[in-house]
């Protein structure tokens, strides 16, 4: 496998496309780029994409569960949504911005670190 000419990014951004829903991608996308609540976020795009509210909840739970976002719970409302670090990982390599794999191995600390933490959650889940 050659680094050098970006077939592992492009490869890697396919199977991303491939993995995602519509959905889960437009919500990443949007999180990405606001600094609010994930209610917010979720209202504008039922407004501006005609997707229905539960949908995309689903959606973001989803993402949430798989360590790709953060946001609030019935705890602490409000929080604002965010991408973790590999939830900004996949975003840079699905919005063009991360095109060098010597980032990949950089950080592939943090991809370990978030698959450690996913599978202790689901774990615990499993537990209660």
């Amino acid at each position: 496998m050659v680094y050098g000419d970006g077939a592992p990014i492009r490869d890697l951004k396919l199977f991303l496309f491939r993995v995602f829903t519509k959905h889960q991608l437009l919500l990443m996308k949007e999180i990405g780029k606001n600094h609010t609540n994930i209610t917010k976020i979720l209202k504008k795009l039922n407004l501006e994409e005609k997707i229905p509210e539960a949908t995309l909840r689903f959606n973001a739970k989803k993402l949430k569960e798989l360590g790709v976002i953060k946001f609030g719970n019935r705890l602490n409302k409000g929080e604002i949504a965010e991408l973790t670090p590999l939830g900004l990982f996949f975003y840079e390599i699905l919005n063009g911005k991360l095109k060098r794999s010597k980032f990949i191995l950089r950080n592939q600390k943090i991809i370990e670190g978030e698959n450690a933490r996913y599978k202790a959650n689901k774990r615990k889940s499993r537990a209660s």
